[in-house]
């Protein structure tokens, strides 16, 4: 099992390392983000925007990057030719959450990393952003494997992930702390699952309100439980 799991893992590397605009994305605009906040803003808010940072980063890298290839492997009929070989569904399943969980842990390093010693952000590392990590890509990868899974068309999966990535991308804290909205755009996106992850992982990492963020990370558990059950539900590995 894990010699199949590893080797489609490495297949993902390979793709990962020859889209470009993956890894701009993904990693060197969150970090770009970083050097601006950190010189022209005062430490303590860029040790703010961090969590929001990381947030960006894990959402695009997964949500975008498993609509796209849930939706192209679909259409093209990709998926059931990878069910005539030996890797199994769960195994394909599990090695794309694992590389996504791994490339958000990078991510989190190299933000964090440039934010402390770059900018004297004042971060506190904590055992329980390793869930934040893994369950925030989870929630992500499998909001990616429903949207790929259900849309009609690659233009419309990539218009729907927009449609459903855009607005956390800008509204849940990732480049402006949520309580610069007006109060009912602070209502309206407790609705956006980015918001449990960026507001949870700001508890534990800045306030160090460690309840809260229990909180937060039990709602960031049950929202990507919930999209894991209705992505594979829906996910065919061989079409009828």
């Amino acid at each position: 099992m894990m010699r199949r799991t590893m080797a489609y893992f490495r297949v993902q590397v390979k793709t990962y390392m020859a889209e470009r605009s993956a890894i701009f994305v993904s990693l060197i605009f969150p970090v770009m983000m970083v050097f601006i906040f950190g010189s022209i803003m005062p430490s303590e808010y860029l040790t703010g925007v961090i969590p929001g940072l990381i947030g960006f980063s894990i959402l695009t890298d997964s949500l975008f990057a498993v609509t796209a290839v849930a939706s192209k492997y679909r259409l093209m009929h990709i998926f059931n030719q990878l069910s005539l070989t030996p890797l199994r569904r769960s195994e394909w399943l599990f090695s794309v959450f694992l590389w996504h969980v791994i490339i958000g842990a990078a991510s989190f390093a190299i933000i964090v990393g440039i934010g402390y010693f770059a900018f004297s952000a004042n971060i506190t590392l904590h055992l329980l952003i390793i869930p934040f990590i893994a369950f925030g890509a989870l929630l992500f990868v499998s909001m990616g494997l429903l949207i790929g899974t259900v849309a009609k068309s690659s233009e419309s999966a990539g218009i729907i992930g927009n449609a459903v990535g855009f607005p956390m991308m800008v509204l849940t804290g990732t480049f402006f702390p949520v309580s610069f909205l007006p109060w009912y755009l602070q209502q309206a996106v407790k609705v956006l699952p980015l918001y449990y992850f960026v507001q949870g992982m700001g508890d534990v990492m800045v306030t160090g309100d460690f309840n809260e963020g229990l909180l937060y990370l039990g709602v960031l558990i049950a929202l990507a439980a919930g999209f894991f059950l209705a992505g594979t539900y829906l996910f065919r590995w061989r079409e009828k």
